[in-house]
């Protein structure tokens, strides 16, 4: 059976009980001063990053603004950078540009010098090299030539055909073409020969580049056919060397193989020249074809010699001066020089110096010339005579 406690007992158990409860707001109240304390602590942390944060943000704003303006600096400073350097590239380029120009003139100044001086000392060896064999080809009256084989043919210097009174020491190249000085005075005269080879000429331009006389391929017989041809642009080229001023003479290319075809064909160019007024000679143009069978390939030099005095003699008597082209080798192997006496020759030699004894009148020097107005290269000619009109 339980028992109840004793009144004192009682007493003792409230007391307890209200000390219980003192210690228990005494220990409430310790956690509110530290959570109060706690709360203090946390409000002056959070203020002190705060005030770091907004101190970050100040330094962070002012970095950047920093930045801004040095990127902005760096930027402009790259605009005018480039500006000066466009600016200064297209004032270097312009300059470089006249400097290149003023090279490029400089160089070819240089080199045309640089030729000329190289053709005159190749004129000078020629020159002596001539004179050297001349000498010694004449020591023993005879001069040098070749058979149709390439061999060696020394042929008697003829006393009764007349020679030539060259110094050609007078003889001088100015940018390839030949002239004849004497005592400081040109006394030459720089021509062409053409053909329909050529086709259409600038006669102006031809002119302006120092042309002074023109030989104009009139005809010609087929070495083969035997037939008689007018070349397609004899009239053009003889109506606009005319117009152009220049003095102009014609040629035909034969292949007679009589007296009666040489005399055909002078009759052929006097029929065709009749409305034009030259001043140069008509010339009979007999020649070897070393590259095919001719025509005139089983003549005699008797034959020969009569057909070009058939041609020339009919020429002469209708008013005109004759002349005969060939090289050295076909007028001394080919043709009685001693019957030829009286008409000019023109002579063939692509050489600095001509190595033939005998008087020629003209000379044509070169068939690689270049002329303007003409496309391709052209015979160049240099005459020692002056011809009047006819």
């Amino acid at each position: 059976m339980e028992k109840k406690g004793t009144e004192e007992d009682q007493t003792q158990l409230k007391s307890n009980s209200w000390k219980m409860d003192d210690d228990a707001f005494e220990f409430i109240d310790d956690d509110e001063r530290e959570e109060k304390k706690n709360r203090q602590r946390g409000k002056k942390v959070m203020k002190k990053e705060r005030r770091i944060y907004s101190v970050r943000n100040r330094e962070k704003k002012k970095s950047g603004q920093v930045k801004n303006q040095i990127i902005y600096f760096e930027s402009v400073m790259i605009l005018v950078l480039a500006a000066i350097l466009i600016i200064s590239t297209l004032f270097q380029s312009r300059n470089m540009r006249r400097v290149m120009e003023a090279i490029a003139d400089l160089t070819k100044q240089g080199t045309t010098l640089n030729d000329e001086v190289m053709r005159l000392n190749r004129d000078i060896q020629s020159l002596e090299s001539f004179q050297e064999s001349y000498l010694a080809a004449n020591s023993g009256e005879t001069i040098l030539t070749y058979d149709s084989d390439g061999n060696e043919v020394r042929l008697p210097i003829l006393p009764n055909v007349p020679k030539h009174p060259y110094d050609w020491t007078c003889l001088q190249s100015l940018y390839g073409r030949k002239n004849y000085i004497i005592n400081g005075q040109r006394v030459s005269k720089q021509g062409i020969d053409v053909s329909s080879f050529q086709g259409e000429i600038d006669w102006q331009r031809v002119k302006e580049d120092g042309i002074e006389f023109a030989i104009i391929r009139l005809g010609y017989r087929g070495y083969g056919t035997g037939r008689i041809m007018l070349d397609d642009y004899y009239e053009a080229n003889i109506q606009g060397a005319l117009d152009a001023g220049l003095e102009v003479g014609v040629y035909f290319f034969s292949q007679a193989i009589s007296e009666e075809e040489a005399v055909e064909e002078a009759q052929i160019v006097l029929e065709n020249i009749k409305n034009y007024q030259l001043t140069y000679p008509i010339i009979y143009d007999a020649e070897e074809i070393p590259s095919d069978t001719a025509r005139t390939d089983g003549l005699t030099v008797r034959q020969l010699t009569d057909n070009a005095i058939a041609f020339c003699e009919y020429i002469e008597a209708a008013g005109y001066s004759s002349m005969i082209y060939s090289n050295k080798r076909w007028l001394l192997t080919k043709l009685d020089l001693e019957r030829l006496t009286d008409y000019d020759v023109w002579f063939a030699g692509y050489i600095n110096i001509p190595e033939y004894p005998y008087d020629f009148k003209m000379w044509q020097y070169t068939e690689s010339g270049t002329v303007d107005g003409i496309e391709g290269n052209v015979d160049m000619n240099v005459s020692f005579m002056e011809y009047r009109a006819q």
